[in-house]
């Protein structure tokens, strides 16, 4: 996920200077003869005025001295949680990774922490939707560098671990103890970091991809065995990048997603803009879109970069699996949201098939175009990018897009627009990084880059949805 952040400069006023009492109007007095008569107020001009200005000082000492500013406890009416905590809390190392267990009682985070060289995993018990303190496993000292991507194995004893430092750690969450760590292939170099991860629904299959573009996947019944790669698309190209199509990624993975079947659909998001489906039986790639559902050749793809910038208005933010909607969601930075079907003949058309009734028929944006979901040749504010999706209970097919300020916004099935927006944490100002969601338990977890863990409530009936702030850490 992009940690670049809007620019949220705002303009101060100077602070207002009190006028110079040297020079203020009308305080010089006219000349008076030496004889003229005294005002019947004229002792305030002697002892009378030292007096006087003694008595407001005592004043002011009692009215300090009784005066008790009301505080949280005694200010009438209740407080939303949204509103508690608006004083700045400590800033701690950035989260970057969070990862609920399959039971939705233990959080896993991660990201720029670390101790003696090695950066953190921590684990968070939680009960009644809240965080509780102790009786959670004990942190692991993980990576040689930041952790971007947490996963849970399905059978929640196992956890996987993705870094820059271009190695996906197994570990034993109970012992405290790893697994393994698997390591791609070919030479380790700096530009090897991994940013995501997946795990396949039967826990056989774990993909991870990052900066080089390439995506691994290990068969964990086998992981002494080297993993499927799936090689990214990089320069020199061949011949005129116009006349080639990409074979795979042209720029870092940022979302992997893995979809129903034997063996599973994988799907990967990346910050070309594109989707890919990899085909685990065949080893290759055996669809390639952008979220138009067509296919741009090299050259256009990279002038696309150039004319919407890297790394903003372009890369895949997110991918949410929908078994309602029979496949999964895919949004990108400009707040698009497409629906990606994997069932029917949509599977045969995502492993090379043919298709009679058009790409859009397996791959079809979602939200107005001309309303939320701009076209590359408009105005990429004109959306809200969602760096987050997930499922809203109650709601068939419904789900909510996070944005970058924890604002939340709910669509149902069929909607074009948002149906409800919540604020979130959106007053803090701070940027959301990563998240996990436990809908069947009515709660999900953000954190971001100042350290802060959050847990908000769903609320009321999906008639009448509702997302608080119920705790942090």
């Amino acid at each position: 996920m992009s940690d670049e952040r809007p620019s949220e400069t705002k303009d101060r006023p100077a602070p207002a200077t009190p006028a110079d009492p040297e020079h203020r109007s009308g305080d010089a007095a006219p000349a008076t003869p030496a004889a003229a008569p005294r005002s019947r107020f004229g002792w305030l001009r002697t002892g009378g005025c030292l007096v006087a200005l003694l008595l407001f000082v005592a004043a002011l000492t009692v009215f300090a001295l009784l005066y008790h500013r009301p505080t949280a406890d005694t200010a009438a009416g209740s407080t939303r949680a949204e509103d508690a905590g608006d004083a700045e809390p400590p800033e701690l190392p950035p989260v970057r990774a969070l990862a609920l267990s399959p039971d939705s009682t233990l959080v896993a985070s991660a990201g720029e922490e670390s101790r003696g060289g090695r950066w953190l995993i921590r684990f968070h018990r939680i009960e009644d939707r809240k965080f509780v303190a102790g009786d959670a496993p004990p942190d692991l000292e993980a990576h040689d560098a930041p952790i971007r991507a947490l996963v849970f194995r399905p059978d929640g004893k196992d956890l996987f671990s993705a870094s820059l430092d271009g190695t996906v750690g197994w570990w034993r969450i109970a012992a405290g103890e790893r697994v393994a760590s698997l390591v791609p292939p070919g030479p380790a170099d700096e530009g090897k970091g991994l940013l995501a991860l997946a795990v396949s629904a039967d826990g056989r299959y774990l993909a991870a991809g990052g900066w080089t573009g390439d995506v691994f996947v290990w068969d964990l019944e086998a992981p002494a065995l080297d993993p499927l790669v799936f090689r990214g698309e990089h320069p020199p190209w061949s011949k005129d990048p116009k006349d080639l199509q990409p074979t795979g990624h042209l720029d870092e993975v940022r979302v992997l997603a893995f979809a129903g079947g034997t063996p599973p659909l994988l799907f990967s998001g990346g910050a070309d803009g594109l989707v890919v489906a990899w085909d685990l039986a065949n080893r290759k790639a055996t669809r390639i879109v952008g979220g138009d559902g067509k296919l741009p050749n090299i050259r256009a793809l990279i002038e696309r970069q150039i004319q919407t910038q890297r790394d903003r208005d372009f890369s895949i933010t997110a991918m949410l699996a929908s078994p309602p909607r029979q496949g999964l969601f895919t949004a990108d930075y400009r707040g698009c949201v497409y629906l990606v079907t994997t069932e029917g003949p949509c599977r045969g058309w995502w492993l090379g098939g043919n298709l009679t009734q058009g790409p859009t028929a397996c791959i079809k944006p979602l939200l107005d175009r001309k309303k939320w979901c701009p076209g590359f040749e408009r105005n990429a504010e004109a959306g809200e990018p969602f760096l987050g999706l997930v499922d809203f209970p109650g709601l068939q097919g419904g789900f909510v897009g996070i944005a970058w300020n924890e604002r939340f916004r709910i669509f149902r099935s069929g909607d074009a627009l948002p149906w409800r927006m919540f604020e979130g944490s959106v007053r803090r100002g701070e940027w959301m990084c990563t998240y996990a969601a436990a809908p069947a338990q009515g709660f999900l977890v953000t954190a971001g880059d100042t350290g802060h863990l959050r847990l908000y409530d769903y609320l009321g009936e999906p008639t009448a949805p509702d997302i608080r702030l119920g705790d942090s850490l």
